[in-house]
């Protein structure tokens, strides 16, 4: 098995690399390993399950099991017994960790795609896919330990008290069901996203072809389980093993080696234009704006955009659902993240601060309790107060009407 070797190193080498420029494009990113996030814990752990897995793999191979042509039963030896216990006991461990490997890519896949839908409708899709995902990965593990073959230890038992013993027919095709279904669910989270947004046709059909190669780990899992279906006894899954479980660690790394590429190849971001400004996308319909990075178009007197990311960003709090959704993908100061922002009108304003004694506003509430919230900044009914000295900024958010904005942004798309 020396060419199953070749090749699944191979596969590793490429896999790996991915995985290692992934890690290098996040802490690019975050500056820390200490800012790592969930998903990227998570793919830590993959990659030690992926290199169990292959190594098993390759020695399996190589090792006899209790899956034996009916005409070569009569011939077993005692050594030919104990050896094929052996075997059998490594299919039991390979499949485990190659499950694993499958549902931790899933994994990394969802949370990625939670981040980027925080505060947006399509979260809760999101949560809706994880939950059959991993409520499928849970059927598919009581039915494998439990009920396809009992006892558990007939499972390298010699010869099989049962063929799903030996041949695993059920559980490869609940396995397929459940990983495809999964598979092709978590693939159309992104597209309409991506669908909305009112880029080139030739940059959207980039973006969506790089969120589109779990194709290819759909299609290595089709003929994974063809060879494991129609040549039970030869050795070609093991070769569509290695396949299968490599492309599914290439394809969820890959969405985060874009900020390396550009690092790397010095490439223009996205929305990104010749004079270093960058474009706002609009993924509820309103056209395109140009926007000056940490410059929040409308505030007075030098205000930055973080000063008002509490109140604008979904991720740090949950925005009504009907808001529009807005993707900031590059940035002339900072390499930024994909993410998904909520876009909120604001109408700003500079006011001189009143006497300790005056009321703050018409609303209820002692002037003391007002002015502490007011002066940490916090949001209270829409209105969003910065500033501590004699004048004040003061920040109130604009209902806006759909179609009404629709045509300011074609207007600014022609003005432009």
């Amino acid at each position: 098995m020396v060419a199953l070797a070749v090749e699944a190193w191979i596969w590793y080498g490429v896999a790996t690399a991915i995985v290692f420029a992934r890690f290098l494009a996040r802490y690019l990113q975050l500056k820390s390993l200490k800012k790592l996030q969930l998903e990227d814990l998570v793919m830590a752990l993959v990659i030690i399950l992926y290199t169990a897995d292959l190594i098993l793999i390759i020695r399996a191979a190589s090792t006899p099991t209790n899956l034996i042509p009916p005409d070569k039963l009569a011939s077993l030896t005692n050594k030919d017994i104990a050896d094929r216990i052996s075997g059998s006991k490594l299919i039991v461990a390979l499949e485990q960790l190659f499950c694993a490997t499958q549902w931790g890519c899933k994994a990394c896949l969802l949370l990625l795609y939670s981040n980027l839908t925080t505060g947006l409708r399509q979260h809760f899709v999101v949560k809706l896919v994880a939950a059959y995902t991993f409520t499928g990965y849970l059927v598919m593990q009581i039915l494998y330990f439990g009920v396809w073959c009992r006892p558990f230890s007939a499972y390298w038992s010699v010869p099989a008290s049962s063929p799903q013993c030996s041949t695993y027919l059920h559980h490869l095709i609940t396995n397929f069901v459940v990983n495809v279904s999964s598979d092709i669910l978590i693939l159309l989270i992104p597209l309409p996203l991506l669908a909305k947004t009112q880029l080139p046709l030739r940059k959207k059909l980039v973006l969506c072809a790089v969120f589109s190669v779990g194709i290819f780990v759909i299609l290595s899992a089709v003929l994974n389980k063809y060879a494991s279906f129609t040549q039970p006894y030869g050795s070609l899954w093991v070769y569509w093993y290695v396949r299968e479980i490599s492309t599914a660690v290439i394809v969820a790394n890959l969405p985060h080696g874009w900020a390396l590429l550009r690092r790397a190849f010095r490439l223009k971001s996205f929305l990104q234009g010749e004079d270093g400004s960058r474009s706002v996308i609009v993924a509820g319909g309103v056209g395109r704006t140009k926007v000056w990075p940490g410059q929040l178009e409308g505030a007075r007197h030098g205000r930055r955009l973080s000063d008002f990311r509490g109140f604008v960003r979904g991720r740090q709090e949950r925005l009504p659902s009907d808001a529009e959704s807005v993707e900031v993908l590059g940035s002339r100061t900072r390499e930024l993240p994909l993410e998904i922002w909520e876009c909120k009108e604001l109408r700003c304003s500079v006011e001189e601060r009143r006497g300790v004694g005056e009321a703050e506003g018409s609303g209820s509430g002692s002037v003391g309790s007002r002015r502490a919230s007011q002066e940490r900044g916090h949001e209270g009914g829409g209105v969003v107060v910065i500033g501590k000295g004699e004048t004040r900024t003061v920040c109130e958010a604009v209902e806006k009407d759909r179609d009404r904005d629709l045509e300011k942004g074609k207007e600014r798309v022609a003005e432009d």
